[in-house]
């Protein structure tokens, strides 16, 4: 019989996979992005990545992982930002958003070696309530 903690480590654990195959699908709207002028983002592609990132946002918060959901919500806001283009096509803004993703993937491979491992997002986090709260 498995006890709770076993089964809690089972949920993350399989939250892992399932976040990195969905993090995988949506590469294809990350290098849209990334390769393109703000002004030319598609809608599509920044849609896409927003519900991408609400999805893991959701997730996280219910299988436990504070941390990840911590991060996604504040590049939800980035993403919100840049949907609603209330920032200018020079703005930090842009870095910001892929050095996040980046961030992102590197706290669930993390995560994916050591369930318990203690991730310090806070630097990041930072930066981008700066960000928004100066728009």
């Amino acid at each position: 019989m498995i006890d709770d903690d076993e089964f809690n480590i089972s949920v993350k654990k399989m939250f892992l996979i399932e976040t990195k195959d969905i993090l995988e699908g949506a590469e294809r709207f990350f290098l849209d992005l990334e390769n393109q002028d703000l002004e030319n983002w598609s809608e599509e592609s920044i849609d896409a990545i927003f519900r991408v990132i609400h999805n893991i946002k959701g997730s996280s918060k219910c299988v436990g992982l504070k941390q990840i959901f911590d991060l996604t919500h504040y590049l939800e806001g980035i993403l919100v930002i840049i949907r609603d283009k209330n920032i200018s096509a020079n703005s930090e803004v842009i870095p910001l958003l892929f050095h996040s993703i980046d961030r992102l993937k590197k706290s669930l491979n993390a995560l994916s070696k050591d369930i318990n491992n203690e991730l310090d997002n806070n630097d990041i986090i930072l930066k981008i309530e700066l960000i928004l709260s100066q728009i």
